[in-house]
C-alpha cells in the first residue's frame, strides 16, 4: 500500500507559498492602489485650494506655506508610489506592443522620472518662498519688495537648477511619436511652458542685480510703432529711460525718438545703412533708425550707444515694446485712470489713444482740454500704468497679464536684453531677447522695413508659401513666394514723403503706398537661383533714384540675407518670388533616415500671416513622421499650414524605400 502522505503534504505547501504570493500581490496591488487614491486626494486638494481663490487673484494672499505643505505630501506620496512601482517599472518598456497604451507604457519609467523632478522642484521652489510670503507690503506690491525677495532667495536656487537639469536631461527618453493624443497633448503644453520656466528661473537668479540691489542700473525702454514696421518691432517713436536703485525707480522719463539726438553740440558723421541712404535720403544715422538690425542684440547695442551719445546717460539693458504689449499690459488693468477728466485707458481706446498722440487735430479746439503735448502722452500713460500696477495690485487680473506679456514675449513684441554678457546669459539661452537663432538645418525669416514715411502697416496683409525639395541629385531647391496686400481704397499714383503740415493726420499716413525693403534671411552658403523684380521709379522715391528691382545679397550672424525694395500701391497686391539652392546640411542622416528640420523665425512687430509649407522628396524615400502634424500626406509630398503668430519649427522624417 503506497503512502499518500508525501504528495498531499507537497500540495498542501505548494498551495501554501501560492496563497502567500497571491497575497503579497495582492497587498502590493492593494499599496499602489492605495498611493494611486492618495496622490488623487493630493492633487484634488491643490485644485480645490486654488479654486476657492477670488478672482483677479492677488499674488499676496496666496497662501504659499500652505501650498508647500500639500506638494510636500505629494512630492512624498509620489516617492511612495515610484518605490513601490518599481518591479513594474522595470518590465513597462517590454511591453510597448499593447495597443492604445503601448506609448505610455514603453515610456513609463521615463515619464515617472520626469513627474518626480517636477514635483520635487516646486517642493523646493515653496520650501524657498515660503519663509519669506507674504512680504511685508502694507497692501501694496513694489519693485523694492521683489528686490529684497529675490535677494532672500537665492541660496535656494542651485537646487532648482539642478532639477531642471535633470529634467531636461530625461526629456529626450520620451518618443512623443509614440503617445497617445492625449498624453501626447500634455507633452506639447509642458514642451511649450518648460524653457519659459528655465529662463525664468535663470532671470531669477540675477534679479537682485536687474533691480539695481548691488548698484543702480539704467534701462532704455524703445516705444516702436507697428504700423511703420521696422527689423525689431516697428519704428522708434519714443524712448523711455528707467533706473532703479534696490528696486526703486528713481527716474522714469520719455521723451519723443526725434529728440534722443544732440545736434546742437554733437557731430553725427555716421552714414545709416545702405537703404536708408540710398531709398531714403537719410544722411545720418540717428536714434530712430538704430533698430536696423534684425537681431534685437546688435540693434538693442547701436540705440544704447546712440542714446548715451546724444543724452550723455550710459545704459545697462535695452527693451522694445509695441502697441500689442501695451494692449496686454491694459488688458490685465483695465480701466486705468490716466486724470481727473480724462477718460479711463482701457483696450478698446488705447489705439485711438496712441494715434491721437502721434497726431492731434489741426484744430486746437477739436483737442480734448486734458490731452498733453504730442508724445507726453505716453510718458502720462507709462506714469498711469506703473502706478496703477504698483498701487492697486488687487485690482489687477495677474494670470490675464503673465500669460499676455508671455504671449508678447513668444511672439518677439516685447523684447529686452542686458548689456552685461553675465546678466544677459540667460536671455541669451531663450528666444525672449529676438536675436537671430543658430539652428541645425534650414531656416527662414522675412524680415520687412516701411521705408515710406508713414503707418501703412496697419492695412497690408501678408501670406508665405515655402517649398522645399529633395532631388534625386542631393541638391536641395527652396522656393518661397510672399504676397503683399495693400488694402487702402485704390488710387493711382505714390508720393514717398508726406506733407507734414497741420493738415497731416494718422489716418492720411495709413492711406499710402507701401514701400518696403524687404529682407530674406536663409542659411549660410544658400545660392540664389532666380528672384522676382520690381522695378521702382525714380518719381516715386524722394531720392529720384530709380531702381531695376534687383537682390541685395549681403550676410548677417551667419545668414544670407536676400534684399529688395518694392513698393505696393493703394488697393493693389504684389508677389515676391525666390529661389534658391539650400547648403548640404539642410539635411541630416540619422541611421536610415534622412532628417529635415526648419525653423521659421518671426520678425518682431510683424502681423500674423498664414504660412503653407510644401516638402517633396524623390521616389527612394518615404514618408515616416513629421511634427507637426501635416495636413496632407501624398506618396513624395506632405503640406502643413501654420500661423505665423510664433516661431514655427518642422521636422520631418524620412526613410529609405525598401528595394
Amino acid at each position: 500500500m503506497i503512502s499518500c502522505a508525501k504528495p498531499v503534504k507537497r500540495l498542501r505547501r505548494r498551495t501554501i507559498v501560492i496563497l502567500i504570493v497571491a497575497a503579497i500581490i495582492l497587498a502590493w496591488l492593494g499599496l499602489l492602489a492605495r498611493d494611486v487614491l492618495v496622490l488623487r486626494d493630493d492633487v484634488q486638494a491643490l485644485q480645490d485650494y486654488f479654486s476657492t481663490l477670488p478672482g483677479p487673484i492677488d499674488p499676496q494672499k496666496i497662501d504659499v506655506p500652505l501650498i508647500q505643505q500639500r506638494m510636500a505630501a505629494l512630492h512624498g506620496n509620489l516617492l511612495a508610489l515610484h518605490s513601490h512601482a518599481g518591479p513594474l517599472l522595470a518590465i513597462s518598456p517590454a511591453f510597448g506592443w499593447l495597443p492604445s497604451i503601448g506609448g505610455e507604457v514603453r515610456s513609463a519609467p521615463a515619464l515617472f522620472d520626469m513627474a518626480l523632478e517636477l514635483a520635487d522642484i516646486a517642493d523646493n521652489a515653496l520650501k524657498t518662498i515660503a519663509p519669506y510670503w507674504p512680504p511685508a507690503t502694507n497692501g501694496k506690491l513694489s519693485l523694492e519688495t521683489l528686490a529684497q525677495l529675490s535677494q532672500q532667495m537665492q541660496p535656494g536656487l542651485p537646487a532648482l537648477q539642478d532639477g531642471f537639469e535633470r529634467v531636461a536631461a530625461i526629456r529626450p527618453r520620451i518618443d512623443a511619436s509614440s503617445l497617445s493624443a492625449r498624453t501626447r497633448s500634455l507633452l506639447d503644453r509642458f514642451d511649450a511652458a518648460f524653457p519659459l520656466a528655465r529662463t525664468g528661473l535663470g532671470l531669477l537668479t540675477v534679479a537682485p542685480q536687474l533691480l539695481g540691489v548691488d548698484r543702480p542700473r539704467t534701462y532704455l525702454v524703445m516705444l516702436q510703432n507697428e504700423d511703420e514696421l521696422r527689423p525689431t518691432g516697428g519704428f522708434i517713436s519714443a524712448a523711455a529711460r528707467i533706473t532703479l536703485d534696490a528696486g526703486r525707480i528713481v527716474t522714469m522719463t520719455v521723451i519723443d525718438g526725434n529728440l534722443v539726438d544732440d545736434f546742437t553740440n554733437k557731430p553725427y558723421d555716421e552714414y545709416p545703412p545702405d537703404p536708408l541712404l540710398n531709398y531714403m535720403g537719410l544722411e545720418y544715422w540717428l536714434f530712430r533708425d538704430a533698430n536696423w538690425s534684425p537681431d534685437f542684440p546688435t540693434s538693442a547695442r547701436k540705440a544704447a550707444s546712440l542714446y548715451t551719445y546724444g543724452q550723455n546717460i550710459d545704459i545697462d539693458g535695452v527693451v522694445a515694446l509695441n502697441q500689442r504689449v501695451v494692449k496686454s499690459i491694459v488688458a490685465a488693468m483695465e480701466p486705468i485712470p490716466i486724470s481727473a477728466d480724462a477718460p479711463p485707458l482701457t483696450v478698446d481706446n488705447i489705439d485711438d489713444y496712441l494715434r491721437l498722440a502721434w497726431a492731434p487735430p489741426a484744430d486746437p479746439a477739436l483737442l480734448p482740454s486734458w490731452f498733453p503735448h504730442r508724445k507726453e502722452f505716453i510718458g502720462q500713460v507709462s506714469q498711469a500704468i506703473l502706478q496703477h500696477l504698483l498701487q492697486s495690485p488687487g485690482e489687477v487680473n495677474w494670470p490675464t497679464l503673465m500669460r499676455g506679456l508671455i504671449e508678447r514675449l513668444n511672439s518677439h513684441d516685447l523684447l529686452f536684453t542686458m548689456l552685461d554678457p553675465i546678466l544677459d546669459k540667460p536671455l541669451v539661452d531663450s528666444t525672449w531677447n529676438g536675436a537671430l537663432q543658430s539652428t541645425a538645418g534650414d531656416y527662414l525669416m522675412v524680415v520687412d522695413s516701411n521705408l515710406g514715411y508713414n503707418k501703412v502697416n496697419a492695412v497690408i496683409t501678408q501670406s508665405l508659401a515655402y517649398s522645399v525639395t529633395l532631388q534625386t541629385d542631393g541638391q536641395i531647391e527652396a522656393s518661397a513666394n510672399l504676397t503683399y496686400q495693400n488694402n487702402n481704397t485704390p488710387q493711382p499714383g505714390c508720393d514717398h514723403f508726406p506733407s507734414y503740415d497741420s493738415q497731416l493726420t494718422y489716418a492720411l499716413l495709413i492711406n499710402r503706398c507701401y514701400w518696403d525693403y524687404m529682407r530674406m534671411l536663409v542659411p549660410a552658403g544658400a545660392q540664389l537661383i532666380s528672384a522676382s523684380k520690381y522695378p521702382v521709379p525714380a518719381a516715386y522715391l524722394v531720392t529720384h533714384r530709380a531702381t531695376d528691382g534687383s537682390l541685395d545679397i549681403t550676410t548677417e550672424l551667419s545668414k544670407t540675407v536676400f534684399g529688395t525694395l518694392f513698393v505696393v500701391e493703394r488697393g493693389q497686391s504684389l508677389q515676391m518670388s525666390l529661389s534658391y539652392i539650400l547648403p548640404a546640411n539642410a539635411i541630416a542622416q540619422e541611421g536610415n533616415q534622412t532628417l529635415y528640420r526648419l525653423l521659421l523665425q518671426k520678425q518682431p512687430g510683424a502681423s500674423d500671416r498664414p504660412i503653407h509649407f510644401t516638402l517633396n522628396w524623390p521616389n527612394r524615400l518615404r514618408f515616416a513622421s513629421a511634427q507637426p502634424a501635416p495636413g496632407l500626406i501624398g506618396d513624395h509630398f506632405i503640406t502643413m499650414d501654420l500661423p505665423f503668430n510664433i516661431d514655427q519649427r518642422i521636422e520631418v522624417r524620412l526613410v529609405a524605400e525598401p528595394h
